[in-house]
């Protein structure tokens, strides 16, 4: 599998590029000394109606959340990336570095892309000091995970003081949606 472009977060134009090259518009964003947060809707997506991302260069994590459509039974709690950040002045640049978890909030957590991390460093899409830095970087996610209960509530209040809380909630149903529309300004 080709590794993706990255996204881009650009805090001056209030966008994001996502991996395909597309840019958006956002909603919401913060900026704060422990990262980045952005939400926007996300059109014409068969399974996600709003997405919110936590863009923590320490510990070189994106948290992200999403708001399901109905018709969709998934459950994911939190998806937390490994990823590569860095700050250009106003652009926060984001490459993969495929090693993916799924959070059930205070249950348990779930490994994805460990072979399309393999993969990529055979074919040379990644170098072999990125594939590290997101080993290192989901070591200490495990650490943070069962240091903190297995919480992405947790993670946040411990990684990204001074940025937005989420606003997706899990109704009762289980399902998630969008609480209220964030109303957030850029901080610094």
């Amino acid at each position: 599998m080709p590794r993706n472009r990255g996204s881009v977060v650009d805090t001056r134009a209030r966008t994001v590029r996502d991996r395909n090259g597309i840019t958006y518009p956002l909603d919401a964003l913060a900026v704060s000394e422990h990262g980045l947060y952005h939400a926007r809707p996300l059109d014409k997506n068969e399974y996600f109606y709003y997405h919110e991302r936590w863009v923590l260069p320490g510990p070189g994590w994106l948290i992200n959340r999403f708001a399901f459509h109905d018709h969709r039974t998934d459950k994911i709690d939190w998806y937390i990336e490994t990823d590569l950040i860095e700050i250009d002045g106003d652009r926060w640049l984001v490459q993969d570095g495929y090693l993916d978890i799924l959070v059930d909030e205070c249950v348990r957590y779930q490994v994805e892309d460990a072979d399309e991390l393999a993969e990529g460093m055979a074919a040379g899409e990644i170098s072999i000091d990125h594939a590290l830095a997101a080993l290192h970087a989901f070591d200490r996610l495990c650490r943070a995970l069962r240091d903190n209960g297995c919480s992405g509530f947790a993670l946040l209040a411990e990684y990204a003081p001074g940025l937005p809380a989420p606003t997706i909630t899990c109704r009762e149903d289980g399902m998630f949606r969008l609480a209220q529309a964030p109303n957030v300004g850029t901080s610094h």
